[in-house]
């Protein structure tokens, strides 16, 4: 079943997302993380173009210091 190949990419995703920090993410976090996720799909399903995925990423990380 894909649940075991789903729970292990989504550990790997979140241990380099925490880049070695062992504190749980909170709320805000894990919503900044779907959304980089989501800008990734798209770009690999060729819903966004390159130059959007950037765009997306700086809105993201932009509001992380609002």
């Amino acid at each position: 079943m894909h649940k075991d190949w789903l729970n292990m990419s989504i550990l790997e995703i979140i241990e380099e997302y925490k880049e070695g920090d062992n504190t749980p993410l909170d709320g805000d976090e894990v919503y900044r993380l779907t959304q980089i996720i989501k800008a990734k799909i798209n770009l690999q399903e060729g819903n966004i173009l390159e130059e959007e995925y950037e765009q997306e990423l700086n809105n993201i990380y932009n509001k992380e210091f609002i």
